[in-house]
C-alpha cells in the first residue's frame, strides 16, 4: 500500500511539472508569433530548464534569441534542435536565414531547398522559392567576382572539355531593328545545346553578370581576345560566338561558329539564310550545324528534344526578347510588361512564364528575410483547419515519440552538460562575416530557478 501511495504521489508530481513545462513552451511559442522575443526568451528558457528534452523548446528559444540578433547563440541552438530532429521546416529555414544574414548564400540556399522539400505543399513555398531565384544570382555574382581577384591562378587545362558558353549574338546591321533578337536567339541556343546529354552549357545568367562585373557592353564581344578570357572565367572550353545581318526582301542571315579555347582551334562555323518569318526554324539549324561541327552524334530523343520550339508565334519571342533585355538592366516592372505581352500572344510560352516569375521576385525581394508566423511555415496549402488541427497532432504525437526514442540513446542531452556537449555542435563553424575576427566570450544563461548554465560560444569582435 506505501508503496502504491509513493507511486501516486510521484506520478502526480511529473503530471505538474509537465504541466508546467508545457505553459512556459505554450507561452514562448505566442510570443514568438507576437513578435514580443524578449519575453519568448523568458518562457523558452525556462520550459528548457524544466525539461531539457524538449526539442520544440529548444528550436523556439534558438528563434528568439535569433530575432533579438544574437546569431551565434541561435545557430548552436537550432543546430541542437536539428541534429534531434532533421526534418523539422522550420529549423531549416530558419537556419538559412542566419546564413543568409551571414552572406553564406550558397550555404542559405541549400537551407531553404531542405525547407521546400520538407514543405511541399506549403504556403509559404512560393515565397520562398522566389527568394531562392535572386540568392542563386547573388552567389554567382559572388563566385564571378572571386574568380576575377584570382584570374592569375584558373587553368585552361582543368576547364571540362565538354563545357560550352554561348556569347550574345552580334547586330553586324547599323539597324536596331535586329538588336532584341541578340540575347533571345542566345538563350535559344543555350537551351537547345542543353539538351544534349554530352555537352555542359553555361547559363546565360552567368554571362550576362560576367559582363557586368568585366564592365563589357556587347560591344565588348567583338574580336576574338576576349573569346578565352571569357571563357576561361565562364569554365567553358568551347565558346560559341554569332551575328546576325539583315539582307533586302526581310531576308535575315544568321552566322555561327565555336572556339574551343582549350586546343586553340576553331570549329566549323554555318551560315543560314531565310526569310524572318521562318526564324526558329533557321535557329535550329545554327544549332545542329554547331553540334556536327562538335562532332557529337545526337540520340532520336536528343534530336527530338531540340526541334521543340519555344513558341510559334514571332511577335510573342519579340516581346520575350525585349524583356530579357529590360530585367538584365533591371527594369523589372518594363520587362514584367514585356513578358507579359508575350503571354498574351502565348499563354503557353514556358520561358515567358519563368521570366515573368522571375522579375516578380527581383521586384519584389527584400534584404531582411520575411518573418512568417509558424503557422505559415507549417500549415498544408488549401487544408481545412479541422485536417490542419489534426494532421498538428500527429505530427506532435510522431515528434514526442521520436524524442521518446532519443532519450533512451546514449547520445548526450541538453541539461548539466549543456555547455560541454550539446552546444559545442559545430562548434568550428561560427556563421559571420569574414571581415570580422572570432573571440570568446563566457556567457551565462539561467534558466529560472534553475541552476546556471555556462556556454562558451565565439562572438565577432564588435567595429
Amino acid at each position: 500500500m506505501l508503496k502504491m501511495r509513493i507511486k501516486i504521489l510521484l506520478l502526480a508530481g511529473l503530471m505538474s511539472f509537465t504541466g508546467c513545462a508545457s505553459t512556459y513552451y505554450s507561452r514562448g511559442h505566442k510570443a514568438i508569433d507576437d513578435e514580443r522575443y524578449a519575453d519568448a526568451v523568458r518562457e523558452l528558457k525556462q520550459a528548457v530548464a524544466d525539461e531539457p528534452t524538449n526539442i520544440d523548446a529548444i528550436r523556439d528559444l534558438g528563434i528568439a534569441i535569433y530575432n533579438m540578433g544574437n546569431l551565434n547563440l541561435s545557430f548552436r541552438l537550432l543546430n541542437v534542435a536539428k541534429m534531434r530532429r532533421p526534418d523539422d521546416p522550420v529549423i531549416a529555414y530558419y537556419i538559412g536565414r542566419i546564413y543568409e544574414d551571414n552572406g553564406q548564400y550558397d550555404k542559405a540556399i541549400d537551407m531553404y531547398k531542405i525547407y521546400i522539400n520538407l514543405s511541399p505543399l506549403n504556403s509559404f513555398r512560393q515565397e520562398i522559392e522566389d527568394r531562392l531565384l535572386v540568392l542563386v544570382r547573388q552567389q554567382m555574382r559572388k563566385d564571378l567576382r572571386n574568380m576575377l581577384t584570382r584570374e592569375s591562378q584558373l587553368e585552361v587545362a582543368a576547364i571540362p572539355d565538354n563545357a560550352v558558353a554561348v556569347l550574345y549574338f552580334l547586330n553586324l546591321n547599323n539597324d536596331k531593328v535586329l538588336s532584341p533578337l541578340q540575347k533571345g536567339l542566345t538563350e535559344m541556343l543555350i537551351t537547345d545545346l542543353s539538351q544534349v546529354n554530352d555537352l555542359v552549357v553555361i547559363e546565360r545568367a552567368r554571362l550576362q553578370s560576367l559582363m557586368e562585373e568585366m564592365g563589357l557592353g556587347l560591344s565588348g564581344l567583338v574580336g576574338s581576345a576576349n573569346a578565352p578570357r571569357l571563357g576561361k572565367l565562364l569554365g567553358a572550353s568551347k565558346i560559341v560566338q554569332g551575328g546576325l545581318v539583315q539582307l533586302a526582301g526581310k531576308q535575315l542571315r544568321i552566322d555561327a561558329g565555336y572556339t574551343d579555347i582549350k586546343h586553340n582551334r576553331t570549329g566549323t562555323s554555318g551560315s543560314v539564310t531565310g526569310a524572318v518569318s521562318n526564324l526558329f526554324k533557321m535557329e535550329k539549324d545554327v544549332v545542329f550545324k554547331v553540334i556536327d561541327g562538335m562532332g557529337i552524334q545526337l540520340s532520336s530523343e536528343e534530336r527530338k528534344a531540340i526541334e521543340k520550339v519555344p513558341t510559334s508565334d514571332l511577335l510573342a519571342f519579340m516581346y520575350y526578347c525585349k524583356a530579357l533585355d529590360q530585367e538584365d538592366r533591371g527594369l523589372y516592372n518594363d520587362a514584367a510588361n514585356s513578358y507579359n505581352a508575350a503571354l498574351q500572344k502565348d499563354p503557353g510560352f514556358e520561358q515567358a512564364v519563368k521570366g515573368a516569375q522571375r522579375v516578380k521576385a527581383f521586384s519584389e525581394f527584400k534584404v531582411k528575410p520575411p518573418k512568417p508566423k509558424f503557422a505559415a511555415l507549417t500549415a498544408k496549402r488549401g487544408e481545412p483547419a479541422g485536417k490542419r488541427g489534426k494532421a498538428a497532432s500527429q505530427a506532435k504525437n510522431t515528434r514526442q515519440r521520436q524524442d521518446q526514442r532519443q532519450q533512451e540513446s546514449p547520445m548526450p542531452l541538453l541539461g548539466s552538460r549543456l555547455d560541454r556537449t550539446a552546444l559545442n555542435v559545430n562548434s568550428g563553424f561560427m556563421p559571420g562575416i569574414e571581415s570580422r575576427e572570432p573571440a570568446t566570450e563566457e556567457n551565462v544563461l539561467t534558466f529560472g530557478s534553475s541552476n546556471p548554465i555556462f556556454i562558451r560560444i565565439p562572438i565577432p569582435l564588435k567595429q
